[in-house]
């Protein structure tokens, strides 16, 4: 189909439209009317001289139509007014392309990729404008789909607190939500391209790295697994997360997925929850141990003074030196020692009653190591250091006679053998913030006093040091401990309102520290209810 245009000498006079332009031939025609891409020559005004559109192009028009209209006659409103200016452009440069759409006769709107020429004659007029387009309506509508698919996609992955994450096989981060940047401590720019093993230290690296190999190898996501990730301040987060496996448009492996949810807040109200089930339970021990004291103390009582009694008895009878006078001895010192297991088991009694007061602990503490000094052997150094101003507590003195004797003991006694050294200090402490000691003990801020006993002996390992504070419990021989010693302390700190913090490490010794809420007023009973 043709426009005639007038003579090619006066391109853009009158007769423009009149003759077509010369040249081409029947052996283009195959090519113009079978090519992919359709074709068109057209005047500086638009006037369309010859197109192949309607053919390769579904706009509703007919080849007679499309033959007698104008390119503005098919563009949108807001691009006619812009083509007269692309003319200009065209001529001055001699070609153009780019993006432009059309309407269809029915009101669709077709979008077009086009490359234009400018024609000229012999003498470098211009002639016309011929060029070819292709329809990417499709692929338009496909890109502002997958755009839109990609923005719905990041929308939700902004929206959810968990974090998502994708990375390629050798484990570097390729695409991931805020929640991730947010929970790491790091800016997007500095996530994207790290590799996971920089979030998290050599063990946890390994565990995930089997988890991947595992999902790469057989397919198969793998949900609910935990480790531990660092973020930029080195801050544990224990995470739980679900991975499966990415593959490209071939169907190859190309990377990992997953979903990660920050599980510290549980994971730290387990570990507060298991602290109170086990104070719990020794409370319950305790109790158990009172009950049975209350039973049984009375009735063992006033048997052993009856073998205590008759066995002063026997023995006054007998002469000085005499054979048997030395069993009843043997006998009196065994009544002697279940006579204080009895009155150490009656501690645990609800029936038992301190006598509280502001007492001035330094005292006692020194009195309690004076005793000690001729019982501990010579090959442990000891060292005691008292501050001794203003050190109060609203205690009864036998309570931190108590406290004092049994960890001292306990901790000669785990030097027996070999030179060591025990320090003792009692010195004032301020809490500002307060806090949960290893045993649990919630302290409250303020004064406090502090008493530190540590030695240089076996040291405990961590199984040992999870029932230390069991009624009973004990690595001695029976000779040489009941296993009531540090209950009896934890008792009479909890009591007390104060808190026990252990450290120990096997060949490495001991340290017992013990705080104690001071007392305000000396010689004044304080209420601490």
């Amino acid at each position: 189909m043709q426009r005639k245009l007038g003579d090619a000498r006066d391109p853009e006079g009158a007769g423009a439209k009149k003759r077509a332009p010369e040249g081409g031939g029947d052996k283009y025609r195959t090519f113009f009317e079978n090519a992919a891409d359709f074709f068109y020559i057209h005047d500086f005004e638009g006037n369309l001289i010859e197109t192949n559109l309607a053919s390769k192009m579904n706009t509703s028009y007919s080849d007679e139509e499309i033959a007698r209209m104008n390119i503005k006659d098919i563009m949108p409103e807001a691009y006619r007014a812009l083509f007269d200016e692309y003319m200009k452009h065209v001529k001055t440069e001699g070609r153009g392309e780019g993006v432009i759409s059309v309407l269809t006769k029915d009101g669709r709107e077709k979008v077009l990729e086009y490359r234009n020429i400018v024609v000229r004659d012999e003498e470098g007029r211009p002639l016309h404008v011929q060029g070819s387009g292709r329809d990417i309506t499709e692929s338009v509508r496909a890109h502002h789909a997958l755009k839109r698919s990609e923005e719905r996609y990041r929308s939700i992955l902004e929206g959810i607190e968990e974090s998502y994450f994708e990375v390629d096989l050798a484990g570097n981060l390729t695409f991931f939500n805020q929640s991730l940047t947010r929970d790491l401590k790091f800016s997007e720019d500095q996530v994207r391209g790290m590799n996971y093993r920089q979030f998290m230290d050599e063990e946890n690296a390994k565990k995930v790295f089997e988890v991947f190999h595992r999902v790469f190898a057989t397919g198969e996501p793998a949900k609910g697994f935990d480790w531990v990730l660092k973020d930029r301040d080195g801050s544990d987060h224990h995470v739980e997360a679900s991975v499966s496996l990415q593959k490209d448009s071939k169907g190859n492996p190309a990377g990992f997925k997953g979903i990660v949810r920050d599980v510290t807040p549980r994971v730290e109200a387990r570990k507060e929850r298991d602290r109170y089930e086990m104070r719990l339970a020794q409370a319950q021990k305790l109790e158990a141990i009172g009950t049975l004291a209350g039973g049984i103390a009375h009735d063992f009582n006033n048997m052993l003074s009856a073998i205590i009694g008759y066995t002063e008895l026997a023995r006054d009878g007998l002469p000085e030196g005499a054979y048997a006078r030395k069993n009843l001895d043997q006998v009196l010192r065994a009544g002697m020692r279940a006579r204080d297991l009895v009155a150490r088991i009656l501690s645990y009694s609800r029936t038992f009653e301190a006598k509280r007061e502001a007492v001035d602990a330094g005292l006692i503490v020194e009195e309690a190591v004076n005793l000690l000094r001729a019982s501990i052997p010579t090959s442990i150094g000891m060292s005691c250091t008292v501050v001794t101003e203003g050190l109060l507590v609203h205690a009864d003195p036998t309570e931190i006679h108590q406290i004092v004797m049994n960890l001292c003991t306990n901790a000669y006694q785990a030097m027996e053998g070999s030179a060591g050294r025990l320090k003792i200090s009692l010195e004032p402490a301020l809490l500002n913030d307060g806090g949960v000691l290893g045993t649990g003990a919630q302290l409250v801020p303020g004064a406090h006093l502090k008493l530190t006993v540590s030695d240089t002996g076996r040291g405990m390992d961590e199984e040992i040091m999870k029932h230390i504070f069991d009624p009973f419990f004990t690595t001695k021989r029976r000779d040489k401990g009941t296993g009531l010693g540090l209950a009896t302390v934890q008792r009479i700190v909890t009591e007390l309102k104060g808190g026990i913090l252990v450290e120990s490490a096997l060949g490495r010794g001991t340290t017992f520290t013990i705080y104690l809420p001071a007392a305000e007023e000396a010689g004044k009973p304080v209420n601490r209810a």
